[in-house]
């Protein structure tokens, strides 16, 4: 026979008779139900309009508990396929954000170019309002200076700027020769006595005689190796040595130089009278 339970919170339970006495746990309110005997004053006669009914009433109670469980189960899964949406749809717009703000990103900006230009040239120093001047090809800045001999040096220029040459004694440091190269020329220095000589050269433009140095875009450079003038007398008379010089790179060159400061290039005794 099958006993009839019912939970204080309106849950039904079915049990077979043998079990009598025991106890279940509602699975809905956790409240324990005990097991006991059947009142008879509340057992259904036999009639089958009674029994009919009481199995009616227990169809209706399993198909309403049915229904509400299926209901609960069938909201819950919509609010977590709604979830699921809104993460999803939350997930993509924050892709696409982090996207389009890596690509909206502005770059840095490069620095002008303009500094650079400031920056080689002090602004401090006004450029000169007169146009550049430039003295004739081969003039001597000072009259010669030393021995007179028999060495000759070839200077060309080949470069957009004017050039000053220094001819100048390797242990003394006295200018022997100083002469002006004008750009895209070429001029021979003559009658150099004997002696072991640095060569050094300024380039720029617009020459102030007064200061022996160019105004605009002046630099300073010497070649590395000495330059050897000697005289040697044989039988067949004097044998001298002759050098040639390019103030520009060339192929195949074999003459290396080394930027110098202004106060190199002047030396020790360019102002001085010989």
């Amino acid at each position: 026979m099958m006993l009839i339970l019912h939970c204080k919170c309106g849950e039904t339970y079915r049990a077979e008779e043998r079990h009598v006495g025991g106890k279940i746990r509602c699975g809905k309110c956790g409240h324990i139900i005990l097991i006991g005997k059947p009142n008879p004053a509340h057992l259904p006669s036999n009639s089958p309009a009674t029994r009919t009914a009481a199995s009616i009433d227990l169809r209706r109670s399993a198909s309403a508990l049915f229904s509400n469980r299926v209901a609960l189960i069938g909201a819950a899964g919509v609010l977590a396929i709604v979830l699921a949406v809104v993460v999803l749809s939350y997930v993509q717009s924050s892709k696409r954000g982090t996207q389009q703000s890596k690509m909206t990103e502005p770059l840095p900006s490069p620095s002008p170019i303009s500094s650079v230009v400031l920056s080689t040239t002090p602004s401090s120093i006004p450029e000169p309002s007169h146009a550049p001047v430039s003295l004739a090809n081969g003039t001597d800045i000072i009259r010669p200076r030393g021995s007179k001999g028999h060495g000759i040096l070839k200077v060309t220029n080949g470069i957009s700027y004017d050039a000053v040459v220094r001819l100048a004694d390797s242990r003394s440091n006295k200018t022997r020769r100083l002469v002006y190269v004008r750009a895209n020329s070429e001029f021979t220095i003559r009658s150099i006595g004997s002696c072991h000589c640095t060569l050094q050269f300024s380039t720029g433009r617009d020459w102030d005689s007064s200061k022996r140095r160019f105004l605009r875009d002046q630099s300073y450079s010497r070649f590395e190796d000495l330059l050897e003038f000697r005289e040697t007398r044989t039988d067949y008379g004097v044998e001298w040595a002759e050098f040639e010089v390019t103030l520009n790179p060339v192929l195949y060159g074999n003459a290396r130089t080394t930027s110098i400061s202004e106060s190199d290039f002047e030396g020790n005794g360019i102002d001085e009278e010989p």
